[in-house]
């Protein structure tokens, strides 16, 4: 549980930093425009990693290749949903939705990939998905009332996604190896934000991302370069987290990543933290804390 709770904390502080500072590209580029430059940069420097550390891998059968490819389609159909909620629906009630994932791939974890329930883990995973709920959720939003709308199904359907297809990753990153994975990931990723954008934009697509590139300034570059970074340091960190065989302790910890960027928020954009926010980092903590003390003892 250990090198469990180390992994997933690194892909926790990596994911939530990540995924404030790319505010600044998204708001310029929009969002899959973002994804394409943010993952260019992470498989750059994913595969300049595996140049210098050769991966242990072992050689895949045809079943495992496909489930490799397949696995992050399904997790990148989590990120569409939750942008198709967000065009239907308040972030106050899209976002709190879409961090379900930690109690779905807590499930799937104890209940398809027979991982060990403890108490522990189960007190641990409930403070962690109670902060991260309390630091996403607008109680302004939620006192207008809470309708089965389609942003609010499209919320739930992004972290069922996530939970379930998340979840899954450690079986082939036990197979290709946690660096080699996280590549084969992205590139996943990337290609499917190219099809989604090329819907989009048609023959102009290259055209229109060289002139959005070209547009941005020199903190948006350097946002886009600090997003691409952690973005690699998570997805391998997250696939570290996943072969120790913790998947309810990984996806509860690395899933807390949304009070990291609350507090990224913060700091970068000047957003004043609030008491319910406060009390959210405090749940967070205490949950992370929780498997921790299991080593004081």
């Amino acid at each position: 549980m250990g090198l469990a709770l180390f992994f997933s904390l690194g892909a926790m502080l990596s994911f939530g930093i990540a995924n404030a500072v790319i505010k600044t590209v998204a708001e310029r580029c929009g969002a899959v425009i973002s994804i394409i430059f943010r993952n260019i940069i992470i498989i750059i420097l994913l595969g300049a990693a595996l140049l210098v550390i050769a991966p242990k891998m072992h050689s895949p059968t045809w079943a495992q290749l496909f489930w490799a490819i397949a696995l992050p389609i399904g997790g990148y159909f989590g990120l569409l949903f939750l942008l198709l909620g967000l065009e239907r629906e308040k972030v106050g009630i899209v976002i709190p939705l879409s961090s379900f994932r930690i109690v779905i791939g807590a499930l799937v974890g104890l209940l398809f990939l027979g991982e060990v329930v403890t108490e522990m883990k189960i007190i641990s995973v409930a403070l962690v998905f109670a902060g991260v709920v309390l630091a996403s959720i607008d109680i302004q939003a939620l006192r207008s009332g809470l309708s089965l709308g389609k942003g609010v199904m499209f919320g739930l359907l992004a972290g069922t996604f996530w939970g379930v297809f998340m979840t899954f990753f450690g079986f082939p990153s036990a197979v290709f190896g946690a660096l080699l994975y996280a590549l084969i990931i992205e590139v996943v990723t990337l290609v499917a934000a190219i099809a989604h954008a090329y819907g989009m934009y048609g023959r102009t697509l290259f055209s229109y991302t060289r002139s959005v590139f070209a547009s941005l300034d020199r903190r948006s570059l350097i946002m886009l370069g600090i997003s691409g970074v952690l973005g690699a340091s998570a997805t391998f960190f997250f696939n570290l987290a996943l072969e120790t065989g913790e998947y309810s302790l990984t996806s509860a910890v690395a899933g807390s990543s949304v009070v990291v960027s609350v507090i990224t928020g913060a700091f970068l954009y000047g957003e004043r933290l609030t008491l319910q926010q406060y009390a959210a980092i405090a749940l967070v903590t205490t949950g992370i804390l929780v498997p921790l003390s299991a080593f004081a003892l």
